[in-house]
């Protein structure tokens, strides 16, 4: 039981811990491929992806390649994904704002990551550090 819990551990950015999240689909990088040309080659997907609510998950290293497995909770203001038990998650999230403004919200700011909206690929740091990566 205790594997079964930690295999189900659900990250969130301001979701209900009762809503399971919903596999969406994954990503896998080029071999050689940052983690900023990556997810600036996936963002148009993901955020098509995301019409009926957020997109979201966390990078890990597998072998050399980034793994993205991404999720939904469908709503268009919070996200959360499932952290499976493996090693190599790299603390830096990417996420999907399909319909607010080109900006990180308060929660955003919980850990690193990459925000993908209809127009824009966004990177931040923690408050402060936010730029525009690309355009789409």
């Amino acid at each position: 039981m205790k594997w079964m819990i930690s295999a189900t551990l659900a990250l969130s950015v301001g979701a209900a811990a009762n809503e399971l999240p919903q596999h969406v689909v994954t990503y896998i990088s080029d071999a050689g491929e940052s983690m900023e040309a990556f997810a600036v080659r996936i963002a148009r997907d993901a955020v098509r992806k995301s019409k009926s609510g957020e997109v979201c998950g966390e990078f890990r290293d597998v072998d050399g390649r980034l793994v993205l497995e991404t999720y939904t909770t469908r709503k268009l203001r919070e996200c959360s994904y499932l952290r499976q038990p493996s090693d190599g998650y790299t603390g830096i999230t990417f996420h999907t704002h399909p319909k607010s403004p080109p900006r990180f919200t308060p929660d955003d700011y919980s850990s690193p990551g990459y925000m993908a909206t209809a127009k824009y690929v966004m990177h931040q740091q923690g408050p402060g550090t936010s730029r525009r990566v690309s355009s789409l």
